[in-house]
């Protein structure tokens, strides 16, 4: 299985069309006869914003232009152009490792951006330190740096400098072993570029993304991400990230055991880079990733019983990886080589080198190697008979495993300690571990992922030939469908407009009726009410004169006064109704 999280740096080739532009720029910056502000402006593109400046490809030339672009911002007297060649001069210090001069630089730089009140300038000095900071495994220091330029560009709603002080904060999370909250930060700076339209910069964190799923055992996330950037590389014909993504894919299936298919896709990878005019013998971000692929390939070889290639390619990763001070990939190498002694039962030599791994390890804080470590190394010392030490071992790879909630070493480090308490017959904690081992193992869910896969190649292969299809008929589809496509949009338009028209007349219709309708039932209600009130009169006041004129009557009679007088004011006050 492979839990790799892995900082691929974009692949940056010199292709005809970028070295064209960079020759342009050039000639405008040599011309004197042009304005200023284009010659700097040219030259700083040379350096910094061009994808293929020299800060990136050759960052030792992009010291001496610097410096050549400050003498121009000093003799105009220009602050801001000060500053900004200040930090180019700073960041390609830093790109050939010499980070304590970086850091001077580039905080003369934020000097003059917090001199002119330049914000932005701010938060690209703030983040580059933190860069510098982390290079030097001040992480506290980093953390700060990396916040207050975040603050600063969500004040300034600066989405680059978001996406990208995110994206380092992902990095930093993920170098202290807490994935979940570098898996967030990727999802953040994917959302600003996203936003920006960056299609290589978003191919890339998808990348990312991918890395820290699959770490997480999030297995069709993972395999979501992947093919989302192939298809924005598929889409853009961009192969910059491509060599990354087979390597990842071959990591998913190497996970499921289809160690055919994990072959083909390292192998892919291993091509692309060497068709990108990458060998192994190269420096850079690529060389780390090359020897991972051959890392890769090893493992696979010695599954399949080849172990004389399988150690050659261990060889050759470890080689590569020492030769570019790669500590992380040389790590990995040696714990790999050593599990390889440990099957071959040499146990000698296996001790040695994951002894070695786990100082090396140890050293840079790799919580993701020490986990992996420790629990081969439990199993071995338990294997020589030396238990305790074993449990030892065990025990901190599996409160690593939790640390880093991976299922994946969580699982090893169960299983690892099973063995032990099997060995020193605790049954009730052995099956406890097996529990555990199974409950994770479970999670992982594989036949689904298998399932996935599949899909994921099939959509793939079958969007690549569509894509191709559509590209090659485009212009004959076109001309032969244009009469017909007019003919249809205009028997469309027409169409709609009849249906907006009926619906507006049946809507009009329906209203009218229901006004009709409500006048009426008002019109009714006015009668009954009317009605009402002339029978309630008549039905009242009738009765009422015949009781006075008996009352009349009866007053002319000579009875008590009294009755006649009450009977008189009831009759009176009824009538008033």
């Amino acid at each position: 299985m492979k839990n790799l999280i892995i900082s691929i740096f974009l692949f940056i080739g010199f292709s005809a069309t970028a070295q064209t532009n960079l020759d342009s720029l050039n000639q405008v910056w040599l011309d004197n006869t042009q304005d200023d502000k284009a010659r700097f402006k040219a030259m700083k593109t040379q350096l910094l914003d061009d994808p293929q400046g020299y800060i990136y490809t050759n960052p030792d030339t992009a010291i001496i232009l610097a410096k050549q672009l400050k003498e121009l911002a000093e003799k105009k007297e220009n602050l801001k152009w000060q500053a900004e060649a200040i930090y180019i001069q700073g960041l390609s210090r830093s790109r050939i490792g010499d980070d304590s001069i970086a850091l001077i630089i580039v905080s003369k730089s934020l000097t003059l951006f917090e001199k002119i009140n330049d914000k932005i300038g701010m938060a690209n000095c703030k983040l580059a330190i933190g860069i510098i900071y982390e290079n030097q495994e001040k992480i506290e220091e980093a953390l700060d740096q990396y916040l207050q330029s975040e603050k600063l560009s969500k004040d300034l709603r600066y989405k680059w400098g978001l996406a990208k002080v995110y994206h380092n904060l992902a990095y930093l999370s993920e170098y202290q072993g807490n994935i979940l909250e570098s898996l967030r930060y990727f999802q953040h700076s994917l959302k600003n570029y996203e936003e920006l339209g960056n299609k290589n910069k978003i191919s890339y964190t998808l990348i990312c993304l991918g890395n820290s799923s699959n770490y997480l055992g999030r297995l069709n996330d993972a395999l979501g991400y992947y093919q989302r950037s192939l298809k924005i590389i598929e889409e853009s014909g961009v192969d910059r990230n491509k060599a990354s993504i087979f390597n990842n894919i071959g990591n998913i299936y190497f996970s499921q055991d289809n160690n055919a298919k994990a072959l083909s896709y390292y192998q892919k990878s291993l091509k692309t880079y060497a068709d990108g005019g990458f060998t192994e013998g190269k420096e850079g971000k690529h060389a780390e990733s090359i020897a991972w692929v051959l890392r890769n390939i090893g493992d696979v070889f010695y599954l399949q019983g080849k172990t004389d290639e399988a150690l050659e390619n261990y060889q050759n990763s470890l080689e590569l990886n020492n030769k570019i001070g790669h500590k992380v990939g040389s790590a990995k190498v040696l714990f790999d080589i050593g599990v390889f002694y440990a099957k071959e039962r040499d146990t000698i030599k296996a001790l040695e080198y994951l002894e070695s791994s786990l100082i090396l390890s140890e050293e840079i804080k790799s919580k993701n190697s020490l986990s992996e470590i420790l629990h081969n190394l439990g199993l071995i010392y338990n294997a020589q008979g030396d238990s305790e030490k074993a449990l030892v071992f065990a025990k901190r790879s599996l409160l690593i495993g939790k640390e880093l909630s991976s299922p994946w070493y969580i699982q090893y480090a169960a299983n690892a300690l099973k063995e032990i308490y099997k060995t020193q017959d605790k049954g009730l904690l052995a099956l406890e571990m097996y529990e555990l081992e199974i409950q994770m193992r479970d999670s992982l869910n594989r036949e689904e992922i298998n399932n996935g896969l599949i899909q994921m190649e099939v959509e793939h292969e079958y969007e690549k030939k569509e894509l191709l299809a559509e590209q090659e008929h485009q212009q004959e589809i076109f001309k032969k469908n244009e009469t017909r496509n007019y003919l249809i949009a205009g028997v469309s338009l027409a169409l709609l407009f009849s249906i907006g028209i009926l619906s507006r007349l049946r809507f009009v219709r329906n209203t009218n009726k229901k006004l009709d309708i409500a006048k009426t039932r008002a019109e009714k209600s006015e009668q009954f009410k009317q009605q009402f009130l002339a029978n309630m009169s008549h039905e009242i006041r009738t009765p009422m004169h015949a009781i006075s004129g008996m009352v009349n009557i009866l007053k002319r009679n000579e009875h008590p006064t009294t009755c006649l007088l009450y009977t008189s004011d009831a009759a009176d006050d009824l009538l008033c109704v």
